[in-house]
C-alpha cells in the first residue's frame, strides 16, 4: 500500500512539473507577447499597403520595406519560430530585445508621420 501511495505522490509531482500554475504575472507577460505580435502585424500589413499604394521617395520605400522585414523578425522572435531567439545574441536577452523593439517603433513612428 505504501508504494502505491508514492506512485501517487511521484505522478501527482510529475503532473504539477509538466503542467505548473501560472501567475498573474506569467499571465501577464503572455498578453504582452501577444500583444507585440499583433502590434508587430498591423505594422507589417499598414507598410506593405502603404508600399504599394502611397506615393512615397524611394528612401521612404526603403524605409519602409526595412520596417516589413523588423516586424517579420520580431513576429518569429516572439513566436519562438526557428528557435531564432536563443541563436541570437541580442534577441536572447530582454534588455536588448526591447530596445530593438523600441528601434522599430521610433520607424516607424517616423515612416507614419513622413507620410501624413
Amino acid at each position: 500500500a505504501d508504494t502505491s501511495g508514492e506512485n501517487d505522490a511521484l505522478r501527482a509531482q510529475l503532473l504539477e512539473e509538466m503542467n505548473p500554475k501560472r501567475t498573474w504575472l506569467n499571465r501577464f507577460c503572455k498578453s504582452l507577447n501577444y500583444f507585440t505580435i499583433v502590434v508587430a502585424s498591423v505594422i507589417a500589413v499598414l507598410e506593405v499597403v502603404g508600399f504599394f499604394y502611397l506615393e512615397m521617395t524611394l528612401l521612404e520605400n526603403i524605409l519602409c520595406f526595412y520596417l516589413i522585414l523588423f516586424c517579420i523578425l520580431i513576429i518569429v522572435t516572439e513566436t519562438n519560430l526557428f528557435n531564432l531567439r536563443s541563436e541570437s545574441k541580442i534577441l536572447k536577452l530582454w534588455a536588448p530585445r526591447g530596445l530593438f523593439y523600441a528601434f522599430i517603433g521610433i520607424l516607424g513612428l517616423n515612416a507614419i508621420t513622413t507620410s501624413v
